[in-house]
């Protein structure tokens, strides 16, 4: 009898190994100067990675949201390790390092916001979101590239994010067009302070990343029947129309994919389904 518990025993620790280190999610604290907080980063290393050879990496904003190992729940995440092992073994694609950046909680407007957005409750007048680039640029990649085996320089960097973190992503593009070679944007708040970030692009006059993934919900706003000829919900698809345009015509080399989602809402759900189809355009021929 003693033989056969620790034989279960041995078998469940074996079984409970290989289950957590098959996540292959590494979390540590970073502490930020820029804000003067702290914020846990979560970095999804592909089933190849031996730490030796060197791979692409993209770092996308809300990282909680990411890859469901918190408290918030499966209901809201990306599902992007689970999605990402699949492509890895049913397609040719790329294996790549992924980012996940925590927003700052009760802070999120503050750091992603680069104007102030007149719908927020409660209001930030003066939001602090034009730091960001310096954040990401000057702590959080050099912690990373410190701690993990990636590829420098602009063709194997993107970066992205959805809603206000798609917003502070197109930001960073804008501000620092010579860091990153591709970029993910979901369901961008283009609206913000009267569409600063399109005034701001056209401003610019603009060099893109090689690839840019756009998309957007025909219902981003969740109303009934889709709703159907709700000018906000119809506002964000032109928002995203226009930023389309204005990357083709500034630069015209640039690969940009846009993908309007009929019924699709702002969410997780949402941008998880579209997911496989961003990373094969960013990452395949």
């Amino acid at each position: 009898m003693a033989t056969v518990v620790r034989l279960t025993l041995f078998l469940f620790l074996i079984v409970g190994c290989v289950s957590k280190s098959q996540k292959r999610i590494d979390t540590f604290i970073l502490q930020s100067e820029i804000f003067d907080n702290n914020r846990t980063i979560r970095v999804y290393l592909p089933p190849s990675y031996d730490g030796i050879k060197t791979f692409k990496v993209l770092y996308l904003n809300d990282g909680q949201n990411l890859f469901g190992d918190n408290e918030i729940g499966a209901v809201n995440e990306w599902r992007l390790d689970e999605i990402m092992d699949s492509l890895w073994k049913e397609t040719d694609l790329e294996p790549l390092i992924v980012v996940g950046i925590d927003h700052a909680g009760k802070g999120r407007g503050n750091e992603y916001l680069p104007w102030p957005d007149e719908y927020l409750h409660p209001p930030i007048p003066q939001p602090e979101g034009s730091k960001y680039p310096h954040f990401l640029m000057e702590e959080v990649m050099p912690a990373i590239e410190t701690k993990y085996q990636v590829q420098k320089g602009k063709h194997h960097t993107g970066i992205g994010g959805a809603s206000y973190g798609g917003l502070i992503s197109l930001y960073t593009l804008v501000s620092n067009p010579e860091t990153f070679g591709f970029a993910l944007i979901e369901s961008p708040s283009l609206y913000v302070n009267d569409q600063s970030i399109l005034t701001l692009v056209k401003e610019q006059g603009g060099s893109w990343p090689t690839r840019i993934y756009l998309g957007i919900g025909t219902n981003e706003l969740g109303l009934e029947h889709c709703g159907l000829n709700n000018p906000d919900n119809q506002m964000a698809v032109e928002d995203v129309d226009s930023l389309y345009n204005l990357v083709r015509q500034q630069t015209p080399a640039t690969k940009c994919l846009k993908f309007v989602d009929s019924c699709a809402v702002h969410s997780e759900l949402a941008w998880s389904r579209r997911l496989p189809q961003a990373l094969q355009f960013l990452l395949g021929d």
